[in-house]
């Protein structure tokens, strides 16, 4: 069941960000008819409109690629991680979590060989990397650069 499980988890997400089928449909250039299809669990859509659906209702790619790839994920499954995603998003980092982070955060730039020793697919995206943290570093509170 991974297209009622995608399903379901897009459905949860979009009612949760208090959305309308129509304003999606619009967001990603197709009909309300394909999303409510979609939420239903009744197409196979492609992976793109999918991605731009998870997309548009702030989703994680990454929980929807585990729905649809486990063949026992069920309705129930998609509503549940759906829920686990925005509650991580809206629940507030503890310092003990944020010190993990900061550690990993360290570690992985040690650990990393120098931009020139890395392939040029590498090198690019250590930079993505390290330029949306320079993002999230300026917009976190209590922080000064």
């Amino acid at each position: 069941m991974p297209k009622e499980a995608a399903g379901a988890y897009l459905r949860h997400l979009r009612e949760a960000r208090r959305l309308g089928r129509p304003s999606v449909a619009n967001m990603i250039l197709t009909s309300e008819n394909q999303i409510k299809r979609i939420e239903n669990g009744e197409v196979d859509s492609r992976g793109s409109l999918l991605l731009a659906f998870c997309h548009a209702v702030n989703g994680n790619a990454a929980d929807l690629e585990h729905l649809m790839h486990n063949l026992q994920t069920t309705p129930v499954d998609g509503r549940r991680i759906a829920q686990e995603w925005l509650d991580a998003q809206t629940r507030p980092i503890t310092e003990e979590e944020r010190l993990a982070m900061k550690t990993k955060v360290l570690d992985w730039l040690q650990d990393s060989p120098d931009l020139r020793e890395m392939s040029q697919e590498d090198a690019n995206r250590r930079k993505l990397v390290i330029a949306g943290l320079r993002r999230l570093l300026q917009r976190a509170p209590g922080t000064s650069e």
